[in-house]
């Protein structure tokens, strides 16, 4: 069975993660951060990615996005989006930091999505966000030991090639998978033992891997 998780550390107001956009054209890593347990993801360095003509008014504390298919104006820790005059209201509101605006997850898949046609595709607590026609690769983790091995199986609804690293000197192995995007049934598995540490899944780069840090005790994979 699985052990039970440690007891979390003290919720930080704002925490720097890991968020990838993936286009039909490739991967776009990008800047984010969770505040309150959702996660925001940086605006500007992806609205230029995307070829949108936008302007920061740092002043008024909006900024607008020209799309195709409409304007849209966000209002700093204004939950309200205004797309061609029209109200929408988000979950969660926009906000400055250092220097550049976070928006929800939402505000793509509502907001950004209804002005350019792009069909964003979001799963909360997803580290990734689709954008397009894209679809994921499903993927299942699991981990279970007996008599001092532990076995590792991934399950994925299609064919997959897997090279496997091991770092000694850093207690660490590498899955490096041949498919992206990958939509793991767990970003990071609870599993541990007197061989294994922690097991997550890591596309931040949008190349897709399992890391396991392992113990000192294991010796070969």
């Amino acid at each position: 069975g699985l052990l039970a998780s440690e007891a979390p550390a003290p919720r930080q107001q704002t925490a720097p993660t890991s968020f990838v956009v993936y286009f039909d054209d490739g991967p776009f890593p990008t800047s984010a951060t969770t505040r309150d347990d959702a996660t925001f993801v940086g605006l500007t360095a992806l609205v230029r990615h995307m070829e949108l003509p936008y302007s920061d008014a740092t002043a008024a504390g909006t900024f607008t996005i020209r799309g195709p298919a409409g304007t849209l104006i966000a209002t700093v820790d204004d939950q309200r989006l205004m797309i061609d005059g029209q109200a929408l209201e988000l979950g969660r509101a926009p906000f400055r930091e250092d220097g550049d605006w976070f928006v929800p997850t939402e505000f793509l898949t509502s907001g950004l999505e209804r002005i350019t046609g792009v069909d964003f595709q979001y799963e909360p607590g997803a580290r990734r966000i689709l954008a397009g026609t894209l679809t994921a690769t499903r993927l299942a983790i699991s981990a279970v030991g007996n008599e001092g091995e532990t076995r590792l199986t991934l399950r994925s609804d299609v064919s997959i090639n897997i090279r496997v690293q091991q770092f000694p000197e850093e207690n660490r192995v590498v899955l490096a998978i041949d498919q992206a995007p990958i939509n793991p049934t767990a970003e990071v598995l609870t599993y541990r033992d007197a061989s294994i540490r922690s097991i997550r899944f890591d596309d931040a780069d949008g190349r897709s891997r399992i890391l396991v840090e392992t113990t000192p005790q294991v010796s070969s994979v």
